[in-house]
């Protein structure tokens, strides 16, 4: 059978996750290791190839080093693996235009080359401890590495030796010309460009405001001042309608302003299509594109408004939890149970694990742990799970949040 490419990330975490898992002996060591991480404890971390390095402060001022090292794929590996993709067009397409899916985490998609590392691949080291192995900074650095391939998964191919933009390189020079064309949808994307190498944006702001003829002038994009287009004619196919080029325009222009301003609320990093569909849409401007939106993300319009709430009440991690289930740390849901227990209107029930989420039916509320470390509570209506305010770090706390909103309808 033919598995149709979704376009989807989480899956990698998920796998490297497990791999990292399977690998440790001591689980003790890996709940310490998320411990540090909830904590902030995890400084600075960078991905080589061939390996990942943290540095981790230490009683005393001191910066501890952990290490993770994998194998680089050879040359010969990645060929197959660019074979494998050209051969599926739809999994090409994706590469090229819109980022790496996760079902190329599956080696039977890559041409039996497994990209993420099987466990005993993975090796640990730390100044913490004289000898190689596993170590709660090694555990924090591995899990880490999981929360970031969420959203960029492209730093697992920089691990086994290749980078994404490479890898797109290598696939336009030999994706065939005569690969059928995708299907249009309502929200059909345009044909993907290749961009001259330039300055990055604030190389590039910083030389204009160091312009004589630009001095001075700077306060004055930052007052609020609309946004201006010269869109009047519909725009050739592929490219989107007027209507949604407009928003796009307003978008953009909201963003710049706040990167430019002073208090900069963008958050760093890349965002995936899911969760920046839900920031688009949570706008007055964006609402009366939910329908098609839904239908080009492969969901139903109410699914899209849960993910569009949770974007309002609690970012981008919200949108997480809310559309996707993620392996997560047995002991940390133990300690949420004992938490909530007190709080429970009927503690002789049972409470419910799955992945991260812990259900408590008799009282028709759910706690879903986040990326962001804090559990996300939801309330049940009628079958249906919706997200409500209140997420914190404490589960006791997101509970009685999902409580008070159960009472107030």
């Amino acid at each position: 059978m033919t598995m149709s490419a979704q376009h989807t990330t989480v899956g990698w975490a998920i796998a490297w996750t497990r791999a990292l898992e399977t690998a440790a002996v001591d689980k003790h060591l890996l709940r310490r290791g998320r411990s540090l991480l909830q904590d902030g404890t995890l400084s600075q971390f960078h991905v080589n190839t061939g390996c990942a390095l943290a540095k981790v402060p230490a009683p005393g001022g001191a910066l501890l080093h952990a290490t993770l090292t994998v194998p680089v794929l050879s040359p010969v590996q990645w060929s197959q693996i660019d074979d494998a993709i050209v051969a599926r067009p739809d999994l090409a397409r994706i590469v090229l235009t819109r980022g790496l899916t996760d079902v190329l985490a599956e080696p039977s998609a890559t041409g039996g080359v497994p990209i993420i590392p099987a466990p005993g691949e993975l090796a640990f080291s730390c100044t913490c401890r004289p000898s190689p192995g596993l170590c709660e900074h090694t555990a924090a650095l591995g899990y880490t590495l999981a929360d970031r391939a969420k959203t960029a998964p492209g730093i697992l191919l920089t691990l086994r030796g290749r980078s994404h933009k490479h890898l797109k390189n290598r696939l336009r020079t030999t994706t065939p010309a005569t690969a059928p064309a995708p299907e249009a949808t309502p929200l059909q994307e345009a044909p993907a460009v290749t961009c001259l190498a330039g300055p990055t944006a604030d190389e590039a702001f910083a030389r204009w405001t160091a312009s004589p003829a630009r001095a001075g002038t700077t306060g004055n994009l930052l007052k609020g001042a609309p946004a201006h287009d010269a869109l009047s004619d519909a725009p050739p196919c592929p490219a989107l309608d007027v209507s949604r080029l407009r928003l796009l325009i307003e978008d953009a222009a909201q963003r710049a302003t706040a990167q430019l301003g002073a208090a900069n609320t963008i958050p760093a990093g890349p965002v995936d299509e899911l969760t920046d569909t839900a920031r688009l849409l949570a706008t007055t401007a964006g609402a009366e594109h939910l329908e098609a939106a839904a239908h080009h993300l492969g969901l139903s319009p109410r699914q899209l408004r849960h993910m569009i709430t949770a974007y309002q009440l609690s970012g981008a991690p919200g949108v997480h939890v809310t559309a996707h289930h993620t392996p997560t740390d047995p002991g940390i849901l133990a300690d949420a149970e004992a938490a909530i227990q007190p709080l429970r209107p009927a503690p002789l029930a049972g409470l419910e694990r799955d992945h991260n989420r812990l259900t408590d039916r008799a009282a028709r509320v759910q706690l879903r742990f986040g990326p962001d470390y804090h559990w996300h509570p939801y309330t049940e209506h009628f079958g249906d799970w919706r997200p409500v305010a209140g997420h914190a770090a404490n589960p006791a706390h997101a509970y009685k949040a999902a409580r008070r909103d159960l009472r107030r309808r």
